[in-house]
């Protein structure tokens, strides 16, 4: 029994690395935290500016080169 543990965990992991999946997780926490703070600054830009499309346009200028 242990060694079919030791073998089906030996293959799981080898598909992890295959796969990539360590990349692909780290890509979507770093984009994750990328949205988060658009969200952010947006909510902050419609929240404190009464000209708020203005300053909308403003971020998304920023956002392009940013991100």
């Amino acid at each position: 029994m242990g060694s079919i543990l030791a073998g089906s965990s030996a293959v799981l992991i080898t598909t992890h690395r295959v796969l990539k999946c360590e990349e692909y997780q780290a890509e979507c926490l770093r984009l994750s935290g990328a949205y988060h703070s658009i969200a952010i600054d947006v909510e902050s830009a419609i929240n404190s500016s009464r000209n708020y499309k203005q300053e909308l346009s403003r971020l998304s200028g920023k956002m392009a080169f940013s991100y």
